[in-house]
């Protein structure tokens, strides 16, 4: 039987939003506008789709022109984002080996940007624990669809997904699976069932779930 472990990334593996605001906003000054962006309102947006993520923090720019600025930002972050290692949560990488060797296969469905998994992959160095992963920015589709292609194309009988926000839940039932709320991350889920203060007590009720 194959069972997997889908994780949420931002809020949930690492904490990457003073990095994300500084980027933005060198590209915003780029195009000489007077946003100036904070990091609890970059960090109150994590979770959202980027088009959501862009309309929240910059709702006075034309929406063509948003779509540009959008198109920046994420080139930027991406780049910047890969050289600039953000901080992981406590235990991250030694908890992703412990499940590796209980057998579990590893993915990664994130609502961000095209390109932005393979840029925590490349500044984690985490890139071989994982076997497959899948972005809003890749495939236009919300994290509900996302989820349920991993499940699929990847042939696993068996998952649970562990995220850190409301929309993390709403997707994972949507999705049919499971869901472990992390919450030592960014958000609220106050009907999650399964709960973690720390990832490192993820395998214990991962065990117990499936």
């Amino acid at each position: 039987m194959k069972k997997g472990i889908i994780f949420d990334l931002d809020g949930t593996l690492w904490d990457p939003v003073e990095l994300i605001t500084f980027s933005w906003q060198k590209v915003a000054d780029k195009f000489e506008l007077d946003t100036k962006l904070t990091t609890k309102a970059v960090k109150d947006c994590m979770g959202l789709p980027m088009d959501e993520i862009f309309a929240r923090l910059f709702p006075d720019v034309d929406e063509n022109f948003r779509k540009i600025l959008q198109k920046e930002c994420e080139e930027y972050e991406n780049e910047y984002i890969s050289q600039q290692k953000a901080p992981l949560f406590l235990y991250v990488e030694e908890v992703l080996k412990e499940l590796k060797n209980k057998n579990f296969n590893l993915y990664i469905v994130t609502n961000s940007q095209d390109g932005y998994v393979p840029a925590f992959l490349k500044a984690s160095k985490l890139g071989y624990l994982f076997d497959d992963y899948e972005m809003f920015g890749r495939t236009k589709r919300l994290k509900a669809d996302n989820i349920k292609s991993v499940f699929e194309r990847n042939k696993l009988d068996l998952a649970v997904y562990l995220g850190d926000t409301q929309g993390d839940f709403d997707a994972t039932t949507q999705a049919g699976l499971p869901f472990v709320f992390a919450e030592y991350g960014f958000g609220c889920a106050n009907n999650a069932e399964y709960r973690i203060q720390s990832i490192k007590e993820l395998p214990d009720i991962v065990d117990k779930i499936l």
